[in-house]
């Protein structure tokens, strides 16, 4: 073993002669030399602990690296040629490390960076959100396929790609896992994936999208993605992940944990959420913070559900059309000031992963079935 070298400070002590001195000067003696012997000991143990963090973290990057390039060269596989178990089971092993990523705390870069044309300098907070309704979408992708079914694959977007939907998952579940390397800077993506264009709700003017984490962001909670297809189905405005997050935010929907289950909204006032803090970006303020989850300004008179009656999903538009119908006669829930709705956010989470459509390089889903997926998960009081 190589001896140390000496660190600076002062001097080694030696051990003087006990007979020379007495009792409390020896006491003193001995304390001091044992402390000194239990800073050596505590530095030397944090050395090597730290020496072993180092090592594990390199192994688990290798191992990451190694695992990604596995889900790469699947994906330069001739069409077809990647039978659906492998896939979904790659796919599969894919969340359930990004899952682990995010569980364990780990900052990694934001897939969902902010790019706001007019607001360059604006740094917003990590969209927690936004992930969760990508992983959310994804496993209910997984899951679908596990069970031989489509879930959120339609026929009429395979049927114009040529592409089978495992292909599909691997290229989504790669840029999950992989955030410094999204889908977008796959230089095969294109072979299949549609070309998608971003821009504002009701707006004619489009710019092709791109691959987060430079995913155009144009107007807060107005921003859309634009499908220009001849399918009925696919055709339009849809939202992304992103989209949503802003779209909920507007309505008073913030979601700024990780572990966070539920959203409390105080009816007839116009704070938004109850239970949570400021907001986490002040410099990135909301263009209409006057909206309500029901769709309606806050001067303007609206119908808030009094429980009942039932809220009927049946049409695709019911979401959205209840809110531009007249209001039918008000409950008593509605003239208390201090009445307040719960939202569950796991439930609302999961119904919108479960009306989302695949686009090809990222799930969409319309803005009535956000209404509807609200609606569901509201909880009066």
């Amino acid at each position: 073993m190589q001896p140390q070298k000496p660190r600076a400070g002062r001097p080694r002590m030696e051990e003087p002669s006990i007979d020379a001195q007495d009792e409390e000067t020896s006491r003193r003696t001995r304390m001091r030399l044992a402390q000194r012997r239990y800073r050596s000991k505590k530095h030397d143990t944090l050395a090597a602990a730290e020496q072993k963090a180092t090592a594990l973290e390199s192994a688990l990057r290798g191992t990451l690296s190694a695992f990604r390039d596995l889900q790469k060269s699947l994906l330069q596989q001739p069409t077809g040629s990647v039978p659906l178990d492998v896939a979904v089971a790659v796919s599969k092993t894919s969340l359930e490390i990004s899952s682990l990523l995010h569980s364990s705390g780990v900052q990694v870069q934001d897939t969902l960076g902010c790019n706001l044309l007019d607001c360059s300098n604006t740094t917003c907070a990590r969209r927690i959100l936004s992930e969760r309704l990508m992983r959310s979408a994804a496993e209910f992708s997984l899951h679908s396929l596990e069970r031989g079914e489509l879930g959120c694959f339609t026929p009429e977007l395979l049927a114009g790609m040529n592409v089978l939907p495992g292909e599909i998952l691997l290229a989504q579940t790669l840029g999950q896992a992989s955030p410094d390397n999204p889908l977008g800077d796959i230089d095969y993506a294109g072979r299949f994936l549609p070309q998608l264009h971003r821009k504002i709700e009701g707006a004619a003017e489009t710019v092709l999208r791109l691959a987060p984490p430079k995913l155009q962001r144009l107007k807060y909670g107005l921003t859309r993605t634009w499908f220009e297809t001849d399918v009925p189905e696919l055709a339009g405005e849809w939202l992304e992940a992103a989209d949503v997050e802003e779209y909920l935010a507007q309505r008073g929907i913030h979601v700024r944990d990780k572990s966070q289950k539920t959203v409390t909204l105080h009816l007839g006032s116009e704070g938004s959420d109850a239970d949570s803090e400021g907001p986490v970006t002040p410099e990135w303020e909301p263009e209409l913070p006057d909206w309500t989850i029901f769709g309606k300004q806050l001067e303007e008179g609206q119908n808030i559900p009094g429980g009942m009656r039932e809220v009927s999903t049946a049409s695709p538009v019911s979401g959205w059309s209840l809110t531009q119908q007249s209001p039918p006669p008000q409950s008593a829930l509605a003239t208390t000031p201090q009445s307040k709705i719960t939202i569950d956010v796991d439930k609302l989470v999961t119904g919108i992963s479960s009306r989302g459509i695949c686009l090809g390089p990222a799930p969409g889903i319309r803005r009535h079935h956000v209404d509807e997926a609200i609606q569901e998960a509201v909880q009066m009081y």
